[in-house]
């Protein structure tokens, strides 16, 4: 019987097969779990990637990973679904960790953290940003977060509340806030920890921020005062949080024309200040506030921007 669906959705990315090799080598055994790729591409080289190994091939109707995610529901055998990324790479206990976690009990949802599996100095910054959200959300009593790199639940809960597809970035952050508004007791569980390929360059890590920024102005669009992400950064002014009054008057419709070149320059200068911390060595112990504040603005930007 099959115990847990794993899911994965994919458009055209070779890192799928590092992915599925992870996946073909779980500590429990073959017959307890299945995988899923869901290709939103319909890519001939990615079904032959899913071919060489147990994995089933599923063309997702609809355009976006929440879309190849809700068809991968939809077509899913195990009473548990496992969701992660074609540029993650679980480790062989992930699913034992998994299995055990729901055994125990006590929770309705599960998410885990990354590490990052590149050395790139970018890519590395990333993950010093990440792991500063996972020790925040380690603190919440109450979590209202999900990540689909990392995420696992009853399939009966995906099936009642699938992810937005009208959502291109942020989906499963609505989905977790959505689902723990409903009662549904989301934990963190370090020890789902998984591999990531952390984006490279500084380009690509701009654009990252900007495609976060955008996903939660649509989730702020969809919920209004309600909105709320757990292990959220707060913006701090003479000791007290402004980030929420500062947001309405960047993204209001009158300022948000002028705050958009504002901001699209001063996260052009943050990205050149990250630049130059990693080019000199005497600069790189500046490296991660630069950086810090580089991936602050380009969310920021994404905000303004909106959906």
């Amino acid at each position: 019987m099959v115990k847990i669906s794993v899911v994965v959705p994919v458009a055209s990315d070779k890192r799928l097969s590092r992915c599925l090799e992870a996946l073909a080598h779980q500590t429990i055994h073959a017959r307890q779990y299945e995988v899923l790729v869901a290709d939103n591409a319909a890519s001939e080289r990615t079904r032959r990637m899913v071919g060489v190994g147990p994995a089933r091939y599923l063309v997702a109707p609809g355009p976006g990973a929440y879309a190849a995610r809700n068809h991968g529901i939809r077509e899913a055998k195990g009473e548990i679904l496992a969701f992660t990324d074609s540029d993650c790479v679980p480790p062989s206990e992930w699913l034992e960790v998994i299995s055990s976690v729901f055994e125990r009990g006590g929770l309705d949802v599960a998410v885990g953290p990354s590490y990052a599996v590149d050395t790139a100095p970018v890519g590395l910054l990333i993950q010093a940003v990440d792991d500063r959200r996972w020790a925040r959300l380690a603190g919440e009593r109450r979590v209202m977060y999900a990540d689909t790199r990392n995420l696992a639940g009853p399939r009966e809960l995906f099936v009642r509340e699938p992810f937005d597809e009208a959502f291109r970035h942020g989906g499963d952050l609505e989905w977790g806030m959505r689902v723990a508004h409903l009662g549904t007791r989301i934990e963190f569980v370090p020890a789902m920890a998984l591999g990531h390929a952390n984006v490279s360059t500084l380009r690509e890590a701009w654009r990252r921020g900007v495609r976060r920024g955008r996903g939660v102005a649509r989730l702020a669009q969809k919920h209004g005062d309600a909105a709320s992400i757990s292990g959220a950064r707060s913006l701090a002014l003479f000791g007290r949080d402004v980030k929420a009054p500062v947001l309405r008057i960047l993204t209001h419709p009158i300022m948000r024309p002028l705050s958009r070149p504002v901001f699209t320059a001063v996260t052009g200068a943050a990205m050149a200040a990250v630049w130059m911390c990693l080019a000199t060595g005497g600069l790189r112990r500046w490296s991660l506030p630069c950086f810090t504040m580089f991936d602050r603005t380009s969310l920021l930007l994404g905000r303004i921007i909106g959906p």
